[in-house]
């Protein structure tokens, strides 16, 4: 691993910029090949929304019109998947009956945001190859009537991993035995598009919101703060119930944390080791952030936070089952990764009804974990009163989800399912369900 020295400002990325804002939220994404330096002074091309790493930070407010003007000045075909944000089904940028944007090709994708939280997008052409390249970006949705957290920073920090040579700063889309079973895993980490260990300087007692996006085609971030009490208070469907201290937390690819802490002493975020797979190893342990305290800046008594953050009631067991189990397995092509011994295009639909509820039964009978990601419905673990879009299933595991196929404008059709490390989710493990 590279270890980068502490010390650069951590940047945020860049805001996408609203062309319309009395009407709706309005902004244009271009995908085209640009340059980057992962490592300082010496430029790598990459593939990017409006040439940053990551994409322009589309922020809107609960229940708002989303308009974004899409161009694909990619050499190859591409798409826009909103993840998390439960979109109308042809706005979702995936499905086998949705038509990839050719090169040179424009696109609207018109949505409003039912709820608050923090989401991201990215490809679903291709995605373990266009996401490794820099396509990707967060959406940030505000909530009017959110309780008062009592912030004086909110900061957003999108996590990533990429394979750079030391020497050039080069990166390769090349991938060996171990990525193509295990999913690519970089030698630096990045936050906000560049190395980590960057830092911020906020007020004595200031208290630092940290909304964090694991964007990483495989990397799990399993994230310890030292130097402060984290509390969570929110996860990929917005707030939680009530907040929730916590010393650790496993942030599997595509899931998102939102967590909150006064910073009374200098503090840093740390990506610990974790084994996810059997015999793989644990990894190092790597600085992500440092908070450190601004001795020009007054000292802050931050207020007490709510006791309660919004209503969620436990969704109670469905009498609809279905039973998913994922594995994988070498084949004369490569490793297969599947959903009840088939991989997808070859994967047996789910079907469904709207406004009912499932209960998904997921066993993982592989050595290594997989994070399950459901597009267009927000899922609860059986008995745990918070919504979920992404999960983790670890080895050897099993959970019971309850997917609630509530009823909207635009919900019924054919949505995707699928682990959520890229390689996988293109090695077969992804299936559909039909909502009618």
């Amino acid at each position: 691993m590279i270890r980068p020295p502490a010390g650069a400002e951590l940047a945020d990325p860049p805001a996408a910029a609203d062309e319309n804002p009395a009407a709706v939220v309005e902004v244009n994404l271009r995908a085209a090949p640009s340059q980057w330096e992962y490592l300082p002074g010496q430029p790598v091309t990459i593939w990017a929304f409006n040439g940053t790493i990551p994409g322009p930070t589309i922020q809107a407010s609960k229940g708002d019109a989303v308009v974004v003007h899409f161009k694909n000045d990619l050499p190859e075909p591409t798409t826009i998947h909103w993840h998390g944000i439960r979109v109308p089904n042809d706005m979702d940028g995936a499905g086998r009956l949705l038509q990839p944007i050719p090169p040179g090709g424009t696109f609207d994708y018109r949505f409003t945001v039912g709820d608050a939280g923090l989401f991201w997008y990215h490809p679903h052409v291709r995605s373990d190859v266009q996401v490794e390249k820099g396509l990707y970006g967060a959406v940030v949705v505000r909530d009017p009537a959110e309780p008062a957290i009592g912030a004086a920073v909110d900061r957003l920090l999108v996590l990533d991993d990429v394979r750079v040579d030391p020497g050039t700063g080069q990166t390769s889309d090349a991938t060996d035995m171990r990525s193509e079973m295990m999913g690519r895993e970089g030698n630096l980490l990045l936050v906000n598009g560049k190395p980590s260990n960057g830092s911020l300087r906020v007020a004595q007692g200031a208290r630092t919101r940290l909304r964090i996006v694991n964007a990483a085609n495989a990397r799990y971030f399993n994230l310890r703060l030292d130097g402060a009490s984290a509390i969570q208070i929110g996860g990929d469907g917005g707030l939680l119930r009530a907040p929730q201290p916590v010393i650790g937390l496993l942030l599997v690819p595509g899931e998102r944390v939102d967590v909150v802490f006064d910073a009374g002493a200098p503090a840093t975020l740390k990506a610990l080791p974790y084994e996810r797979a059997r015999g793989a190893g644990t990894g190092e342990e790597m600085e992500l952030a440092r908070i450190l305290l601004d001795p020009s800046a007054p000292t802050v008594v931050p207020p007490a936070l709510p006791s309660q953050l919004r209503s969620i009631d436990p969704l109670q067991r469905p009498t609809t089952e279905q039973k998913l189990t994922l594995s994988e397995s070498m084949a004369h092509h490569g490793w297969s990764f599947t959903i009840n011994g088939k991989a997808f295009p070859s994967v047996p639909p789910v079907d469904a009804v709207l406004g009912t509820r499932q209960l998904w039964s997921v066993r993982n009978d592989s050595d290594m974990d997989h994070p399950l990601h459901v597009h267009g419905f927000f899922f609860q673990k059986l008995g745990t009163p918070e919504w979920k879009d992404t999960v983790n299933v670890p080895a050897k595991g099993a959970l019971d989800l309850v997917v609630d196929f509530e009823n909207r404008p635009g919900a019924a059709g054919d949505w995707m399912y699928h682990c959520h490390i890229l390689e996988h989710a293109e090695g077969g493990m992804m299936g559909e369900a039909r909502v009618r």
